[in-house]
């Protein structure tokens, strides 16, 4: 009985002579490891941690030279995906011309904002930190149960208390916020100078929406476990759960 014939593998061996210039850092494989398997952006330092954790010795500028090389290497228009800056560190994002072919890979629709919370949460990004009272002065409705939407998605956090009578919740926006919107931090926003009304001479909540909504619906598709599970909500010093929500003052 004949043998099958061995089939030809399926990447042959690399002919020409590979450019050591690609990946020439000593470090750039072991960060180029690390930054594919995270779920997160991953900072130079955050690197910096886990090769100590792995007994690998490596200064924060040797890092940045390996991730500098990898920008270059992954930043040409013809690769499927890029190293980018977002949230204060570093990750793989996907070719934006490639969203629709994700999307048939995936099969669902990109999380989407409704109206309420893109002027909530775009209220919040510029005005924070801001409590409960001055959202709903801007946007002239109630907005406690949009904002516990926005908590519940980790987009905003609770920052602190306001000194005023009531203690009020302040609020700010989170670094699931910057990753969301692709953004590395708050002052990649563009300027507010640019959305104020010609009458009042004030921020326009309704233009700095119109920009949170194009970020978003330009961004690649996300992964439907993006959303993770509500954060629990603060606890009063006798032991009861708090609303994510102004109390007003105290009568």
């Amino acid at each position: 009985m004949r043998k099958p014939k061995p089939k030809a593998p399926m990447f042959p061996p690399q002919k020409a002579p590979w450019d050591p210039a690609v990946l020439s850092h000593p470090l750039s494989g072991p960060t180029e490891a690390l930054l594919f398997a995270s779920d997160r952006p991953l900072s130079a330092e955050d690197i910096q941690r886990i090769f100590a954790n792995a007994d690998i010795r490596a200064s924060l500028e040797q890092i940045q030279g390996a991730l500098n090389e990898m920008h270059r290497l992954y930043s040409d228009s013809s690769r499927g995906m890029h190293l980018i800056e977002v949230a204060g560190g570093f990750q793989f994002r996907s070719n934006q011309q490639y969203t629709k072919l994700i999307r048939k890979l995936f099969q669902f629709r990109p999380p989407r904002l409704s109206t309420a919370a893109l002027e909530c949460l775009s209220t919040v990004a510029y005005r924070q930190p801001v409590t409960r009272s001055e959202i709903d002065a801007i946007r002239g409705v109630d907005s406690g149960g949009v904002l516990r939407s926005l908590i519940e998605r980790r987009l905003i956090i609770v920052v602190g208390r306001h000194n005023a009578p009531g203690r009020p919740y302040l609020y700010g926006t989170s670094p699931e916020f910057l990753e969301f919107f692709g953004l590395n931090n708050l002052t990649e926003l563009p300027n507010m100078a640019g959305m104020l009304t010609p009458e009042q001479g004030e921020a326009d909540p309704n233009a700095a929406s119109d920009y949170i909504l194009a970020q978003a619906t330009e961004d690649e598709p996300l992964p439907e476990d993006f959303m993770p599970e509500p954060v629990e909500t603060p606890e009063l010093q006798d032991g009861s759960s708090d609303e994510p929500v102004d109390e007003g003052p105290s009568a």
